[in-house]
C-alpha cells in the first residue's frame, strides 16, 4: 500500500479515535452558560509609514524568500528597510521581538511555525505593535483560522503589510511542577494541551512533516493512542471540579 494511503487511514483512524474520545467526556457539566464578548470590530489600516520587523525563523525552506518579500514590499511602500531578526534554538523569537518592539517597530511579521508565531505573539501582548503573520510552517494554525495566505509569501506579505488589523484573544496556561517546585507562564493563541496533545507534537517526524504537511500528526497520533490514560479533576469557571479519565485536556480559543 502506498504511504500515502496509509497517512489517509491513519487521519481516519484518529478522528474516529478523537470522536470516541469526546463522547467519553461529553457530559462535563456547566451550571450557567458561558459569557461571550462581542468581537472588536477590525481597524483598517492608515496608510501611514510603517517602522517593520521581520522575526524569521532562517531553517524553513522558504525564508529567503520571505525576506526578499518583505524587503521589496517595505521600499515599494516607500518605508525604511524591515529589521531582520532571525531565530535561534536559544532563542526562538520572543526576544527578538520585544527587541522590536524596543526600537519602535509598528508592525512585526512572524516568519515561521506556529512556534516561531507563539514565541512572538507573547512579546507583543498590550505592546501596541500590530502582529504580522508569514505562514512558513507545517500546521499553520493561527494563520489557517484567520484566513491568512497559507503557501503564497507573496499573498501573506501583502496582507501583513497592508491588510485590516484586528484584535484577538491570547490564552495563558500557567504551570506547576510539585516534584520539581518549578512554575512557569505559557501562552498559546489556538490551542493548549496536557497530555496527548503534547505527547503528539513531540512524536511527529519532522521526515513526514516536510513531506506531508500537517497529516504527519495523525501518524503521530495513532502511535501515541494506546498510552494510557490519566485521571484529571476539571473545573469550569470556578466551579467545583468534575473528574475523568482522559487522554488529553485542550483549552481552544
Amino acid at each position: 500500500m502506498p504511504l500515502e494511503w496509509i497517512i489517509v487511514a491513519l487521519a481516519v483512524v484518529a478522528a474516529a479515535a478523537s470522536a470516541f474520545s469526546w463522547w467519553g467526556v461529553r457530559k462535563l457539566r456547566r451550571e450557567r452558560a458561558p459569557h461571550w464578548d462581542e468581537p472588536r470590530a477590525a481597524v483598517q489600516p492608515t496608510g501611514e509609514r510603517q517602522r517593520v520587523a521581520l522575526v524569521l525563523n532562517p531553517v524553513k525552506l522558504s525564508a529567503s524568500l520571505a525576506r526578499e518579500q518583505v524587503e521589496q514590499a517595505c521600499s515599494d511602500a516607500g518605508w525604511d528597510p524591515p529589521l531582520i531578526l532571525e531565530t535561534t534554538v536559544e532563542e526562538p523569537g520572543e526576544a527578538q521581538a520585544r527587541r522590536a518592539v524596543e526600537e519602535g517597530c509598528d508592525v512585526v511579521i512572524a516568519g515561521g511555525g506556529d512556534g516561531t508565531v507563539r514565541a512572538v505573539a507573547s512579546a507583543l501582548v498590550h505592546s501596541g505593535a500590530a502582529l504580522g503573520l508569514l505562514p512558513l510552517g507545517t500546521g499553520n494554525l493561527l494563520a489557517r483560522n484567520l484566513g491568512i495566505a497559507v503557501n503564497d509569501v507573496p499573498r501573506s506579505v501583502r496582507q501583513a503589510l497592508h491588510g485590516a488589523v484586528r484584535r484577538i484573544d491570547m490564552g495563558r496556561v500557567q504551570l506547576h511542577n510539585e516534584r520539581t517546585g518549578v512554575s512557569g507562564d505559557h501562552t498559546f493563541l489556538v490551542m493548549g494541551g496536557v497530555g496527548l496533545d503534547a505527547v503528539v507534537v513531540a512524536a511527529t517526524k519532522d521526515t513526514l512533516k516536510r513531506k506531508f504537511g500537517w497529516l504527519a500528526y495523525s501518524e503521530a497520533g495513532v502511535r501515541s493512542l494506546p498510552g494510557k490514560r490519566q485521571r484529571m479533576s476539571i473545573s469550569l469557571d470556578g466551579e467545583p471540579a468534575q473528574t475523568r479519565k482522559v487522554h488529553s485536556v485542550l483549552f481552544a480559543n
